[in-house]
């Protein structure tokens, strides 16, 4: 009897730590062979950007043309093609002609006073955001306030469209080691 009980429980505790163990396995599978992107990126709401720990951004996305929405809509679920950059400070050529594409990513398109492209995401939160420590925050505020020092994400862009955020830099090194 007091076998079973042990073999029991030795079950229970090892399941979850199973299916986590095969949840990290998909998730390196799915990004193992996705295309990365260096994208420039701004601070949302200078007012606010640092709300908690999080830097609120958007996408500095280079359009192969400005993008326009049919009907006059001011917003609409597009995919973007991602090609080769014509200027790598820039970050990918995009554009709504899903040809010659090296990723392709699902997302809303806005047409307010510019247009923003956000990628769908799986979350609750409208605007994508990188964890920010506190010892970075005053700094990094300064420098999304002032965009005078470039700020780029590096995006892997999955097989089913999703995008990952694979890094962050300040004026072209890793956060970490620009924060030091």
């Amino acid at each position: 009897m007091k076998r079973r009980v042990l073999i029991l429980l030795s079950a229970a505790l090892l399941l979850p730590i199973l299916v986590l163990a095969a949840m990290v396995i998909q998730a390196e599978r799915a990004t193992r062979d996705a295309p990365v992107f260096r994208v420039p990126i701004h601070g949302v709401d200078p007012r606010d950007i640092l709300k908690g720990h999080y830097f609120n951004f958007d996408y500095d996305w280079d359009w192969l043309e400005p993008p326009s929405i049919p009907g006059g809509k001011r917003s609409a679920e597009v995919t973007i093609c991602l090609t080769a950059p014509r200027d790598q400070a820039k970050g990918p050529l995009v554009s709504l002609q899903v040809d010659d594409c090296l990723a392709r990513i699902d997302g809303e398109l806005n047409n307010f006073n510019r247009p923003v492209f956000r990628p769908k995401r799986n979350d609750s939160h409208h605007l994508p955001r990188l964890y920010v420590p506190e010892d970075y925050a005053l700094r990094l505020e300064g420098i999304a306030r002032s965009r005078e020092v470039p700020l780029t994400v590096d995006i892997a862009v999955t097989a089913d469209r999703r995008v990952l955020i694979r890094g962050w830099h300040v004026n072209g090194e890793l956060a970490k080691d620009y924060f030091r």
